[in-house]
This record gives structure tokens, C-alpha cells and sequence, in this order.
């Protein structure tokens, strides 16, 4: 098995290679700083564009930031509570001349100063030993494509064929790649809001094609993927989109929406609940009656399932965006804006019984807890949509946890048509 680095490259802000673009300092945080310092190096001084991060002990949670052009990062007070902290680097071609450590306290900041060196490998950093190059890449609408590189490929433009991916511990899947040029070929992912959210969570994907086993180091695929939702949600929207954001949070269909007070509203999205529910044989699920449902969660219906919240809304026709792929940008925008930690977010437009249908999926991680939501809205035969909503929150989400609302969000899927016949 050949083994070796992944390189990523970041496509939709600038062609770069690592590491992955993302907003400058100064749009970065305006908070008080808990831990700053200069990155430099022997070689080039001042070193602008290096991922630094920072982790607490005993902790499984990684902050991540971007040196400006001098060379200077800067961690937010409120992304770096008190503590002893790891601090590592992500720069092509460099280490850290020794390892880092630094504690931080409450209302004064620590000064951590970073000497990278020349790595002693840059080509085993850089890529891998068949040099193929996996390339990540999120558009203004945060859907996600996945593609692979090589300069040494001849695939005839436009053929597709079959690679598996994968690792021991995951098991295995095959997946149709199309060959976009002869040294480029996209994976055909059906479903990349999903795809892309494992992504963040592997930490080796194995490529196997041709007989050949190409091994990937995905230890910094998450930092990644954060980097570039937040260099799309910061510098991929207009002055236009800005202020529909800003309109959807405030809006009565928005996420301080209270549930309708229209009780023939009330009683469908409960009546749908229960089909669904019936439907999906989803277990351990409770209706919440409106002195239950936890603060900052909406919806004309709300239920739990297990330790997770599964809410349906109806958003009035006059309401809506006329596309209905506008309201992933208004969703993502809106959590995007709320959330003061770590953001990622993925959308895709589907189709479920011939029905175009929006999707959704962020999270928001900060040092207190992590909150992951799938989305779903499809057309409502009397106008406007059905809006659903898979919460889970917690100081962590596990990936078992992950697991189970993606699973939620799916079956929700499958059998709201079947379940719709049967209001």
C-alpha cells in the first residue's frame, strides 16, 4: 500500500494550495484576544497564511486561525477558554522548529511567537507517492465537489468509471468518478451534504483504483473544510445576500420564528409528525408540548427522538424565495451569523418523488458545545413549503450521535411522501 500525505486545494476564493483561504485577521474576530503571536521563518520571514491551532488538554476540540500578512494570529477570548493548550501548524514546506504549548488566562493575553523550519520531506507533505492531488472545493451556494489529480493520468474527457473509497475501519463504497479532462476526474458523490460531513470526521481515506491502494492523511481535512465554509460565508456573498440574511433572521419564518398561531397549521404539521413517526417506525419519538420545547428552537411542532429534536414548520408561500434553493443560502447565512465558534455547512438541491426539495446541514462548535442540524424543505401542495429540522446539541457530537440524526434526517426523507397520503 503506497501511504502519504493529502495535499488540498481550496478552489472557490483563490487556486491555492495549502493551506486553505480564509478571511483576513482583522475579519476574523473583533473580541478580545486571549493568544497572539508572530509566525516567521529563517527563509521568509513573516510567514502570512499558516493555519494555527490551538487544543486544550484532555480536550477532543481544535480551534483553528490564519496568520495575516505579517505573520500574526490572534485567537479570540471567546474561542479559547482558560487552560494549558497544544499548539500546532499547518504550512507547506514547514514545521514547527519544537513543539508549543502556552496557557491561557482570563482577561489577559498570552503571547505565543511561532519558528517554523523547513520540513525535512515538503515532497511527502506536499502529495503522495502516485502524486495524486484531492481537491475540495465549495461554491456560493456551499454545495461541495470532491475531485482528483494527476499529472501523469490520460483518461479520455468525459468517461466515467468506478474507484472505491474507504478505510478498515469504515469499510468500503464504490463511487462513479468522471473524467473531466484527461489529468482530472470528479467523484460523482449523490450526496455530498453527507459525504462532505463524514469527510470532516476521517481521519485516512484509502482510494483504491486500478488495483492500486493510494492511502490519504485526512488529520487536517477538518480544518480545512472550516477554513473554506468560513472563506465562503465571508467573502462568497453581495451586499444583496447580506441583507437577506440579516431580513431571514429577524423574518416570522426565520429561526426566532414562534410556532403559527394558525391552528389548522398547528394541526397539520402534528398530524404529519405522527404519520412520519408511523411511517419511518422511528422510535423512542415524543411530541413536546409548547412549555417543553427548549429555548431557541422553533417549529409548528415539536418532537424528541431519543436525546435529538425533530421539529416541522410550514413557511407561508408569500414568504418563501421564489427558488427554493434560495433558502439553503438564507439558512447557512443565518447560522453562520449566530454562530461564535467553528462553522461548517453544506446544501444541495434534490428530488424526491419528482419534487425539487432543499437540504441543509451545519454545525457550530464553540469550547462550550457543538450543535449539528440537517434541513429539509419540500413544496407544500396548498403553497409554500414544509420545513424540518434533525437538532442535536451537546458539549459534543459524537459521531454516533452524528450517525443517528443523519439517519433521522434520511428516513424523514424517504417517507414524508408516503406519509403525506396518509393525511
Amino acid at each position: 500500500m503506497r501511504s502519504a500525505v493529502v495535499w488540498l486545494v481550496a478552489i472557490i476564493c483563490a487556486a491555492v494550495l495549502w493551506p486553505a483561504p480564509v478571511p483576513p485577521l482583522a475579519a476574523q474576530t473583533r473580541d478580545p484576544v486571549s493568544l497572539s503571536g508572530q509566525v516567521t521563518s529563517a527563509e521568509e520571514g513573516p510567514m502570512e497564511g499558516v493555519l494555527v491551532s490551538a487544543r486544550k488538554s484532555a480536550s477532543t476540540v481544535t480551534i483553528t486561525v490564519v496568520s495575516d500578512r505579517e505573520g500574526r494570529y490572534r485567537f479570540p477570548e471567546s474561542r479559547l477558554e482558560p487552560g494549558e493548550y497544544a499548539v500546532s501548524i499547518r504550512a507547506a514546506g514547514y514545521d514547527l522548529e519544537r513543539a508549543a504549548t502556552v496557557t491561557v488566562t482570563r482577561q489577559k493575553t498570552a503571547a505565543l511567537d511561532l519558528k517554523l523550519q523547513k520540513t525535512r520531506d515538503p515532497a511527502a507533505q506536499l502529495t503522495n507517492a502516485d502524486k495524486i492531488t484531492m481537491i475540495y472545493s465549495l461554491d456560493t451556494h456551499y454545495l461541495w465537489t470532491f475531485e482528483l489529480s494527476n499529472p501523469s493520468w490520460n483518461f479520455p474527457s468525459g468517461s466515467k468509471f468506478d474507484v472505491s473509497f474507504g478505510n478498515r475501519e469504515r469499510g468500503f463504497f464504490r463511487q462513479r468518478v468522471a473524467a473531466l479532462d484527461p489529468q482530472l476526474v470528479r467523484v460523482l458523490l449523490p450526496d455530498s451534504v453527507n459525504s462532505f460531513e463524514v469527510f470532516r470526521r476521517l481521519f485516512k481515506l484509502d482510494v483504491v483504483a486500478g488495483g492500486l491502494t493510494t492511502q490519504f492523511d485526512l488529520a487536517y481535512a477538518n480544518q480545512v473544510l472550516l477554513a473554506l465554509t468560513q472563506c465562503v460565508t465571508k467573502f462568497g456573498t453581495t451586499a444583496k445576500s447580506k441583507a437577506a440574511v440579516a431580513a431571514w433572521l429577524k423574518s416570522p419564518i426565520g429561526p426566532a420564528a414562534e410556532a403559527s398561531s394558525d391552528r389548522a397549521i398547528l394541526k397539520e404539521t402534528a398530524d404529519l409528525a405522527n404519520a412520519i413517526v408511523a411511517e419511518g417506525e422511528i422510535a423512542k419519538a415524543v411530541a413536546l408540548k409548547p412549555n417543553e420545547v427548549p429555548d431557541g428552537v422553533s417549529g409548528d411542532t415539536v418532537w424528541k427522538v431519543a436525546d435529538n429534536l425533530f421539529t416541522i414548520s410550514v413557511l407561508p408561500k408569500d414568504a418563501v424565495p421564489a427558488e427554493i434553493g434560495d433558502l439553503n443560502d438564507l439558512i447557512v447565512g443565518g447560522d453562520a451569523q449566530k454562530c461564535r465558534g467553528d462553522f461548517f455547512a453544506a446544501a444541495m438541491l434534490d428530488v424526491v418523488e419528482a419534487a425539487t426539495i432543499a437540504r441543509a446541514h451545519t454545525t457550530c462548535q464553540t469550547q462550550q458545545a457543538t450543535t449539528s442540524t440537517y434541513y429539509f424543505a419540500m413544496p407544500r401542495k396548498q403553497g409554500g413549503l414544509y420545513f424540518t429540522k434533525i437538532i442535536a446539541t451537546g458539549v459534543e457530537v459524537p459521531p454516533l450521535i452524528e450517525r443517528a440524526i443523519k439517519e433521522l434526517d434520511a428516513k424523514v426523507r424517504r417517507v414524508i411522501t408516503p406519509a403525506l397520503a396518509r393525511l
